[in-house]
């Protein structure tokens, strides 16, 4: 298998996980978000809107996260998330 192909069938896996990932967080999100509105007494569109925004911004700074990532001391992102 060649280089070209290896990197083409990681990438598509790696979207491929990334997507089922998001879809069950959106499904449990889903499930819970009736529950926990009615607990918390706020609207159900307020809280979709918070867990959208968060979505956004997660997916917006993964990336670069992963680009900084090899330049970074593992050691030490592991122990500052602690």
């Amino acid at each position: 298998m060649d280089k070209k192909s290896l990197y083409f069938r990681s990438l598509l896996c790696g979207a491929l996980l990334t997507g089922a990932s998001t879809g069950i967080f959106s499904n449990s999100m889903a499930i819970f978000l009736t529950p926990v509105c009615s607990d918390l007494g706020s609207g159900r569109g307020s809280f979709a809107f918070i867990s959208s925004v968060t979505l956004l911004f997660s997916m917006a700074a993964l990336p670069l996260f992963g680009k900084l990532l090899p330049r970074s001391n593992l050691r030490l992102s592991i122990n500052l998330g602690y």
